[in-house]
């Protein structure tokens, strides 16, 4: 590794073509949080197909863009960037070389495979899903979409879910599991009604939380039950966390 070189992408791009082993350094915000400006990455030919998760440096048109592999579709990568919305389809002629390890400015090595990758690859794949959602439905149906759903599955005759699951320890029922999962975006879609202070998007997810399971003390076919509100009150809290882990980073 004493020969490796230290160039910029465009090069590094024509030197691992030629089969070369070589440095750069990174640029931009497309892959936070795993690589940061200043990171520096060691690349080496692409002599084997991608395998799903690893970072690797392509050409895109005139661009060189060092960003994570996804999958395959009809022969081509899908790469996109671990702080990115948007996805890129590219050929393998096009791909160079393959991230082998990347070093912070003060020597500390960044994780790439096992866990590391598995948490990226996840948030890749919810941040895609959620711009699928927005692009196809619209964000102004797709909140229509959730509070209509909300209100039915909280509000409708539904009874026949409060069946006991075999946990003695936590008296977990399924109508617990679903009020936390139907919680979940709660919070991230009050916050997109906001511009400013959306940070009160959960204390207001948390009472819509309250005040949905308080309405069914008043219907004579639902039963009103703190463990309910309590599943709420967890599927808010973790949706928001989610959404939080999901925002692009700066």
């Amino acid at each position: 590794m004493s020969e490796t070189k230290q160039v910029v992408l465009p090069l590094a791009w024509e030197l691992l073509r030629e089969g070369k082993t070589v440095r750069v350094q990174v640029g931009g915000q497309s892959m936070l949080p795993t690589l940061r400006a200043s990171d520096t990455l060691l690349l080496a030919p692409c002599t084997a197909p991608l395998r799903r998760g690893e970072v690797a440096l392509f050409r895109l048109g005139d661009h060189f863009i060092v960003h994570r592999c996804l999958g395959t579709h009809r022969g081509l990568y899908r790469m996109c960037g671990d702080n990115n919305f948007s996805l890129e389809e590219v050929p393998p002629a096009a791909v160079a070389g393959r991230v082998l390890e990347a070093i912070r400015p003060d020597g500390k090595k960044v994780a790439l495979g096992g866990a590391a990758r598995a948490r990226a690859l996840l948030r890749s794949e919810c941040r895609l899903l959620t711009a699928w959602l927005r692009s196809h439905l619209g964000m102004r149906k797709l909140r229509l979409l959730y509070f209509l759903l909300l209100a039915f599955l909280m509000w409708a005759p539904l009874n026949g879910l409060a069946a006991p699951l075999p946990n003695y320890v936590l008296g977990l029922r399924a109508d617990h599991l679903v009020h936390a999962s139907v919680f979940l975006p709660c919070a991230a879609m009050l916050a997109s009604y906001m511009r400013r202070g959306r940070w009160w998007a959960w204390p207001l997810a948390c009472l819509v939380g309250v005040l949905t399971e308080s309405v069914q003390y008043l219907l004579p076919w639902r039963g009103y039950d703190i463990n309910d509100m309590v599943a709420n009150f967890i599927g808010v809290t973790l949706g928001w966390l989610l959404a939080l882990w999901l925002r692009p980073r700066r």
